[in-house]
Order: structure tokens, then C-alpha cells, then sequence
């Protein structure tokens, strides 16, 4: 999936999202509704990101590593 540019996640029970590094082209990201705890410098791994819903998870800090 090296072209995906948008992608909604939202109500899918993840906890982590660094799978998702591969995706250079993701301009689009919802994650909503998730137990995400970290973001683990997800700035260095998806760059291209220019709208991220990260609404009702479970996360405990923003900054990463």
C-alpha cells in the first residue's frame, strides 16, 4: 500500500500505530477511538501527516523517545 493517502483507523481497538511507518505518501490519519498510549515520535515516521484525529484514546504523553 505505498499510495495510500488517506486512512481511518478509528473504533479498531489499536494500541500502537507504528506499523504505519511504511506509508510515506499518508497525508491523512484517524485513529480515533483506539487505546493508544504513545505516539513514539510518530513526527519522524510519518512526516507527511497534515490531518491526525487522535480523539478518545488513552494517551498519557505526545512527546516521543
Amino acid at each position: 500500500m505505498p499510495h495510500v493517502e488517506s486512512l481511518n483507523l478509528s473504533h479498531n481497538r489499536l494500541t500502537d500505530i507504528n506499523c504505519l511507518q511504511f506509508l510515506s505518501t499518508l497525508t491523512q490519519l484517524d485513529v480515533s477511538y483506539n487505546t493508544i498510549r504513545r505516539l513514539d515520535a510518530l513526527h519522524t515516521r510519518l512526516g507527511n501527516i497534515t490531518d491526525l484525529c487522535l480523539a478518545n484514546n488513552k494517551l498519557e504523553t505526545l512527546a516521543g523517545r
